[in-house]
């Protein structure tokens, strides 16, 4: 708290020239202490903050109360810097270019100055701090415990688009999707929906050493906008798996992960190219299911599994592209919803 003291004689000065003495002294006293400013006083607000603190690693700060980290007034990324975020794949889509955000961001490939390798962050929902964050090299062997920007995708990403990826360890829930920081974005008019997937069947047509396998995918368009996503039926089950993973399979019992090894995926040509045939425009709030099969699992056991799958899109489609006249295409992965499966 700000406290001035200041003594005038009654005599020397009026009471005019009094208050506007003492008017100058709150307006410039006020100034000098920004620390009076609190992060995130609008409830409306939305914004990423770094810590005063430059050494304070990310896995001290996620030990510690967050309303106890020092965070720096302004913050690194506001809702005033936010074009939308879509919460499927919590890819936020700029106004400016990563230049803007990122030193020395050149597109086709980046690399953090080491000195903000592993620098964390808070994501600030109105007064609400809602969780801690880093910035994350492939330089560190350890693990995030927390949401994490990855500088290999500050270049496979859009040069208008930054991703947060999910924490390794949220098995249950995920801790990018804050309800509050969802409350802000919707207030704000920056929400996007984005997709939902189920996975609603798995089964073995041929369970050899080299397994194959069916399976059946819903896919919803829970957004305001009209978007395109790759299409299986399209593309073509090889081609498809290029982009999007098969189900992963996890047995607790055993702690035995099994996943396909894509063994016969054909790639598109040219490589890491993309065609506009391939894909399947979802109108809002449509719903597709595709059955699909899928060669390259090694032999899966009898047991009890847990099945889930990423699906993805292409990720390296500039802002220029990715709007059509009639939607706009989805960019980034999503995992879908968990499946008990029986192998008997």
């Amino acid at each position: 708290m700000l406290t001035i003291r200041y003594t005038l004689s009654a005599q020397g000065i009026s009471m005019k020239y009094q208050v506007f003495i003492l008017s100058l002294l709150l307006f410039y006293g006020c100034l000098e202490k920004t620390d009076l400013v609190s992060v995130g006083d609008d409830e409306n607000d939305f914004g990423i903050y770094f810590l005063n603190d430059a050494l304070l690693t990310a896995h001290q700060a996620i030990e510690m109360d967050i309303h106890s980290l020092d965070l720096k007034n302004d913050p690194w990324i506001s809702n005033n810097d936010i074009e939308f975020y879509d919460f499927s794949t919590h890819c936020i889509y700029l106004k400016n270019d990563k230049s803007y955000f990122f030193d020395n961001y050149g597109g086709n490939f980046y690399q953090f100055n080491p000195t903000i390798v592993g620098r964390p962050f808070v994501v600030i929902a109105g007064t609400e701090r809602c969780y801690v964050g880093a910035l994350h090299s492939g330089l560190l062997s350890m693990a995030p415990a927390f949401p994490y920007i990855d500088e290999s995708d500050v270049s496979f990403f859009p040069e208008d688009v930054i991703h947060i990826s999910r924490a390794w360890i949220d098995n249950e829930a995920d801790t990018r999707s804050h309800l509050k920081v969802e409350e802000v974005l919707i207030e704000r008019n920056l929400f996007h929906a984005g997709l939902e997937i189920e996975l609603k069947s798995f089964g073995l047509i041929d369970n050899s050493d080299t397994a194959t396998v069916d399976y059946t995918i819903k896919i919803k368009n829970n957004d305001r906008d009209d978007i395109y996503i790759i299409d299986p039926e399209k593309m073509g089950s090889e081609r498809f798996h290029y982009y999007t993973n098969g189900p992963h399979l996890w047995d607790y019992s055993k702690s035995k992960y099994i996943y396909s090894q894509f063994k016969q995926v054909v790639s598109p040509e040219p490589y890491n190219s993309w065609d506009i045939d391939w894909f399947t425009r979802l109108k809002s709030n449509q719903t597709i299911e595709r059955i699909i099969t899928l060669k390259g699992y090694p032999h899966i056991p009898q047991g009890n599994y847990i099945g889930y799958m990423i699906f993805s899109n292409p990720t390296r489609i500039s802002k220029d592209k990715r709007y059509i006249s009639n939607g706009r295409v989805w960019i980034g992965s999503v995992k879908s919803s968990e499946l008990e499966i029986v192998i008997q």
